[in-house]
């Protein structure tokens, strides 16, 4: 990415280093000037080969005891068919060895993955890039994002670590983890009985953002300039590279998270207002209250295309993915952001990702019951809107499941969050745990559809439904299956326990 005169590079901004973590610094100002060895200066550029990796921590004995414990504790859970293992790994590990995640993590590089929706694919699509370029990439790609699953992925090798963390365990794990990229893609509401609130998940990320780098580490944040919590958050961060994805869910973004006056989006009254620099902002937000607005992006995806700026100006990089809808187009653009600032440039960064397919389930096309059936995860009103953009005008029969057992959260009135009225015409059939309460959502939604408890059963009697007017003479088309997060697992366990 290339500098503009006078502002640093082009979408990186940076505060001026040691100050308070609660400072309100407005991001998108000047990078901090930096000598060529000081903590502050910018990471490689991109093409500038594999990222160093820093000097090891000790691992001490205690932890390579664990080690050895916590892989037994795995290998025994994956013989008697009880997971994959990552959890009961890392749980093990850090009941034994408390600091196995700062002592393991000083072993290689990592890039830390942060979001609402959509962390478990960016993390997915980075590592296909960082793969390409430099191998050995190791990370939790399953979606173990807690404090046991970074265990588990740390333990799984020597390379470089690219992990998915838990929005709310973010905080927390920055100081052990000391990575060289966090990628913030969004923040919206999610498990209204277990997440907090949205703002303050976005103060927390705050505070431990402004210890980047402390220790000696180089960490930059890649951030979403069109998320105004994102935006605010990052805000402390020693050195910031903005990117530009868009959104198609506003509904958490609609006051400023640092005055808690309302925001001025795209289409608003007073939106395209001159800013006082005489540069017109049309397509951002702002505050017209306190100023805090959508800093200038670097990176910018529009279409399907990325636009890296470049000394002869913007370069154009289709983005081609195997995974569907504009949602994965806007994870690509921030996943070869990071991989940039690792060396990878960002053309070859998006041809790795061409060929990833579905991730940890997600994305695929499976069979239960005779019945082949496509399967998408939502978990809360942001994911809901993503998939209902990725099924796009499809017309096949659609079932939605929806449990609430502790993983899902057991409030589940967020549903009237969700535009369901979108599926107005499409044949439903509606299943799971919490049926009656997603039946009586759809019915005030106006959408035509039937009920039926379990989930096979909800299979067979979408199939029955027949294929739709699209479909060729004689194509076996399939179902489209929308499930949060235990009725997700629990389709995928149809298909693993043989019901074919």
């Amino acid at each position: 990415m290339t500098s503009a005169p006078g502002t640093g590079d082009a979408g990186r901004s940076g505060d001026a280093g040691g100050g308070p973590a609660d400072r309100e610094a407005l991001p998108g100002g000047p990078a901090t000037p930096a000598t060529a060895d000081s903590p502050g200066a910018p990471p490689p550029r991109p093409g500038a080969g594999p990222a160093p990796v820093r000097p090891a921590r000790r691992v001490g004995l205690r932890t390579r005891l664990a080690r050895a414990a916590g892989s037994a504790a795995g290998a025994a859970s994956r013989l008697s068919g009880r997971g994959a293992g990552e959890v009961v790994t890392g749980r093990v590990v850090l009941r034994l060895a408390p600091r196995a995640v700062h002592e393991l993590a000083g072993e290689r590089v990592a890039a830390v993955v942060s979001a609402t929706n959509g962390k478990t694919t960016t993390t997915r699509l980075l590592t296909a890039a960082l793969d390409a370029a430099h191998g050995g990439v190791v990370s939790n790609g399953g979606g173990a994002n807690m404090r046991a699953g970074v265990v588990s992925a740390l333990l799984a090798g020597p390379g470089e670590a690219v992990l998915e963390v838990d929005e709310m365990h973010l905080a927390g794990l920055l100081p052990e983890l000391a990575p060289r990229v966090v990628l913030l893609m969004n923040l919206s509401r999610d498990q209204l009985d277990r997440t907090a609130e949205t703002r303050q998940l976005a103060a927390g990320w705050r505070r431990a953002l402004a210890g980047l780098g402390t220790d000696g580490g180089r960490g930059v944040v890649v951030a979403n300039a069109d998320d105004p919590l994102v935006v605010w958050a990052a805000g402390t961060a020693p050195r910031v590279v903005w990117v530009s994805v868009g959104s198609s869910w506003t509904a958490d973004a609609r006051s400023c998270p640092r005055c808690e006056q309302l925001l001025t989006l795209p289409g608003d009254p007073g939106d395209g207002r001159a800013a006082a620099d005489g540069a017109e902002q049309a397509g951002g937000w702002r505050c017209l209250s306190c100023g805090l607005e959508r800093p200038a992006p670097g990176l910018v995806l529009e279409g399907g295309d990325v636009h890296e700026p470049s000394a002869g100006g913007p370069r154009r990089h289709p983005v081609r993915l195997a995974l569907p809808g504009q949602a994965n187009r806007r994870n690509a653009a921030m996943a070869a952001a990071a991989a940039a600032e690792l060396g990878v440039p960002v053309g070859d960064a998006l041809a790795a990702m061409t060929d990833v397919g579905d991730v940890a389930g997600r994305y695929a096309w499976l069979r239960a019951g005779g019945v082949r059936f496509w399967l998408l995860l939502a978990k809360n009103p942001a994911g809901w809107v993503e998939n209902f953009d990725v099924m796009g005008t499809s017309d096949r029969p659609l079932v939605l499941a929806v449990n609430a057992q502790g993983a899902d959260g057991r409030d589940t009135s967020w549903i009237y969050d969700v535009p369901f009225e979108r599926l107005r015409g499409r044949r439903v059939v509606v299943a799971g745990e919490r049926s009656a309460d997603l039946s009586l959502r759809l019915a005030v939604a106006g959408v035509d559809h039937r009920t039926v408890g379990d989930l096979g059963g909800a299979l067979r009697a979408a199939q029955a439904l027949g294929p739709g007017p699209s479909a060729a003479p004689g194509e076996e088309e399939g179902v489209d299956v929308v499930g949060n997060y235990t009725a997700f697992q629990q389709l995928r366990g149809l298909v693993a326990g043989g019901d074919r």
